[in-house]
């Protein structure tokens, strides 16, 4: 199967696919090159697949699975690779963190800024 994995920011494309696993909201499945034509919405899960033997593994972001003839395609939002499992937990990890940390700074913006915006406010209403 030749894979081909979307995200907004760059596109990969993969060759003789053996096979692949990943999770839809029906559940967990794998798709072989000979299974029919199959789409489905893909959960926030771990997404497999082994080429000659050896298997790659990712985290992603939901997303949408196609497979038509020997064809895969997969759009994700957002998609990390690790080494194996134990190497994709410590790095799925590390990209939460970073995420909570932004997060964590966005809201202390943003509330400073809504400070802000009630100070001009009561300034305006006091001027009129």
């Amino acid at each position: 199967m030749n894979l081909k994995i979307i995200t907004p920011l760059e596109v990969f494309d993969v060759s003789d696919v053996d096979k692949i696993y990943a999770e839809g909201l029906e559940g967990y499945f794998t798709v072989l090159p000979k299974h029919a034509d199959y789409v489905s919405s893909l959960t926030t899960s771990v997404f497999r697949f082994l080429k000659s033997g050896k298997e790659s593994v990712f985290a992603v972001d939901g997303g949408v699975f196609v497979k038509v003839g020997s064809n895969v395609s997969l759009a994700v939002r957002h998609i990390i690779k690790g080494n194996d499992l134990l190497d994709l937990k410590k790095r799925m990890e590390e990209e939460f963190k970073e995420i909570d940390d932004n997060e964590r700074k966005t809201k202390t913006v943003l509330a400073s800024l809504e400070g802000n915006i009630a100070k001009l406010l009561l300034e305006l209403g006091s001027e009129v």
